[in-house]
């Protein structure tokens, strides 16, 4: 029987889907015992929100010195309330995963460097639920 994908945290690093969790031989690539080195096979997603080829990462945690390291902070634990004529948007910084899923995505709703920055009435309401339930949290 094969084994399930399994997903790993690198640290500091993107996600790694393991496809095929079982480890193989790499082919023509030995270490300096002479033994085979091995591998398991998967795929790397971004993590850090800035990979130029999201999902999938592009080694660009390593350039922003992104770190995984998740620091409490109350005074970010609030919800803001964005109230459009079909939904209202709760941004809550203390739980946001700052992947940039919604700022990618959906760019007419979630609007860097404008205020107020969340235009509730910028898309469908279907779109914009879409994007939060496929953006990660923090916690």
């Amino acid at each position: 029987m094969a084994s399930k994908p399994k997903i790993a945290c690198v640290p500091d690093g993107p996600y790694y889907l393991l496809n095929d969790p079982e480890p193989a031989p790499v082919p023509s690539l030995r270490r300096a015992s002479g033994e085979a080195c091995v591998t398991a096979r998967g795929v790397a997603l971004c993590r850090c929100g800035g990979s130029k080829n999201k999902p999938f990462c592009d080694g660009t945690h390593g350039k922003i010195g992104f770190s995984d390291r998740k620091i409490s902070d109350g005074g970010q634990d609030r919800r803001e309330r964005y109230a459009g004529k079909g939904i209202t948007i709760f941004d809550n910084r203390g739980i946001c995963a700052h992947a940039g899923y919604c700022t990618d995505g959906l760019k007419r709703v979630f609007r860097m460097r404008e205020e107020p920055w969340i235009d509730p009435d910028g898309a469908s309401v279907r779109e914009i639920v879409e994007t939060i339930r496929n953006a990660p949290r923090a916690r």
